[in-house]
């Protein structure tokens, strides 16, 4: 698709990641939980990154941590070095690493 559409769409695919993120499956399989990491960092760091797609990623991104737990902890550099770049803030992204930090 254009990049019009890409602006629409790819905060809804993101939400429906996040959706399926939240219905648990993720700590049985957590290079799944790796891989979706990864290409959410690219989607915030890729010339597609708008603000509406930085809110759903960051929002989907404290859903992949809570349900990683401690093992989300090796992902959080990439994470946060991306959001740092791209000047990226997420208070809920925080709040839930600072849940998994304080092992609640």
């Amino acid at each position: 698709p254009g990049s019009e559409a890409r602006q629409w769409l790819l905060p809804l695919v993101v939400r429906a990641i996040g959706f399926l993120c939240d219905q648990g499956g993720l700590v049985h399989c957590p290079s799944l939980g790796a891989r979706i990491t990864h290409s959410l960092v690219r989607l915030l760091d890729g010339p597609d990154n708008s603000p509406e797609l930085q809110r759903v990623a960051m929002a989907t991104l404290a859903i992949l941590a809570q349900q990683l737990g401690r093992g989300y902890l090796h992902l959080h550099t990439l994470v946060q070095h991306t959001a740092d770049a791209q000047g990226i803030v997420s208070a809920a992204y925080d709040r839930v690493l600072r849940r998994i930090l304080r092992g609640q």
